[in-house]
């Protein structure tokens, strides 16, 4: 497995650029998982760490692979929830969604209920710094009445 670390800088002028070079990236390699740290300091960014292995990864393999779960009616509302609250998330941050929380991780944590942190972690592609940044506020959604 491979490692490769990305700055997304928050400075209009490089936002866009930033994104497109990890997103092309992105396409030429099978993404075996991923971690951000929000990095604070003379020019705000994005530090964006990849685990990947070279080559495509097959089509069909990945629409299988990154297929969400069926979401029954319930669960369904709530996954609207939490992407509406990553949508705002992600504007206030001035970040791509995906970065915030993927749609595969969004209906995971509709059918999990995390009620702690520790369950949280337990959730596809939500490490500890997801958890420390966005944690409570997950939480909250999860479990409002």
């Amino acid at each position: 497995m491979e490692v490769r670390v990305f700055n997304i800088r928050m400075n209009n002028k490089y936002l866009i650029k930033d994104q497109n070079r990890v997103n092309d990236f992105l396409k030429t390699v099978q993404l075996k998982k991923s971690s951000t740290q929000f990095v604070e300091g003379k020019e705000n960014m994005w530090s964006l760490l990849v685990y990947y292995e070279y080559g495509k990864q097959e089509n069909n393999a990945h629409e299988i692979k990154d297929q969400e779960p069926v979401l029954n009616k319930n669960e369904a509302k709530l996954a609207g929830s939490i992407r509406q609250w990553r949508q705002l998330k992600a504007e206030n941050e001035r970040l791509a969604p995906y970065l915030v929380l993927t749609n595969k991780s969004i209906a995971l944590l509709a059918k999990s209920k995390a009620k702690t942190d520790k369950e949280l972690l337990q959730v596809y592609g939500i490490g500890q710094a997801k958890v420390d940044l966005y944690g409570q506020e997950l939480l909250k959604l999860l479990n409002a009445k």
